[in-house]
């Protein structure tokens, strides 16, 4: 059991016939419900009841089918709490057949990926922001100071393709940012230091063009790939 908590992971048990559910303490926790609720309540109160609306169908379809066959079922959703929070679910299992050869019994395993879908969604917010952005920006490998990333913004500006600036470092593309310049900017967020920035002129603008680099922190295995963002003023 100590092992399915440090998963967020829970196991249950449902018997088709009286629809009543048995689960593991995880399987409560994540699901939100006392493990002293009888097993009947507790159907209600872990199945489709607190299924967005939206979701409910798909899920509903996809667990009949594996009713219905005998079969397997492996899908996601999420669950509105009795407090209003919502979380985020990952659901297997497989249905056994009784002595009939009709379904008996649902087994499965609930995994809360909370946490993961969140991070996700943080993770596409701030790529739809980057990649929205009306200035330059720049995501560089701190190790080879290749490009790893390109706005929309930049490659229009520059008339490069993603796959044309991958191969290239910052100063190939503009001699303006010699390497030394770089690396001298680039080290200090690369190692945990709060970002910094420079200026300089391309030959190819009449103003300004401002890279800066920034980490979220050092890392003890060596540094990472740090974003760099160009702004022309």
């Amino acid at each position: 059991m100590e092992a399915q908590r440090i998963a967020s992971v829970g196991s249950w048990e449902r018997d088709i016939a009286t629809n009543e559910i048995w689960g593991s303490e995880e399987f409560h926790r994540i699901m939100d419900v006392p493990p002293l609720v009888c097993p009947r309540e507790r159907s209600r109160k872990g199945s489709f009841s607190r299924i967005p609306a939206h979701q409910l169908d798909a899920t509903q379809a996809m667990v009949g089918k594996a009713m219905a066959t005998c079969g397997e079922f492996d899908l996601e959703h999420s669950l509105v709490l009795e407090d209003g929070d919502v979380r985020y679910m990952h659901v297997r299992g497989y249905v056994l057949p009784g002595p009939t050869g009709e379904p008996a019994t649902v087994i499965g395993t609930v995994h809360d990926i909370t946490d993961r879908c969140l991070a996700e969604r943080r993770n596409n917010l701030l790529a739809n922001i980057l990649e929205s952005s009306l200035n330059e920006i720049y995501i560089l490998n701190t190790d080879t100071f290749r490009i790893e990333f390109a706005n929309k913004c930049a490659l229009t500006n520059l008339g490069y393709s993603l796959e044309e600036l991958e191969a290239q470092r910052i100063w190939d593309i503009n001699p303006v940012y010699d390497q030394e310049t770089v690396r001298r900017h680039v080290a200090p967020p690369a190692q945990g230091c709060t970002g910094q920035s420079f200026d300089r002129k391309p030959a190819q603008t009449q103003g300004r063009f401002r890279i800066s680099g920034r980490s979220q922190g050092a890392d003890p295995q060596g540094p990472r790939p740090g974003p760099v963002s160009g702004d022309r003023e």
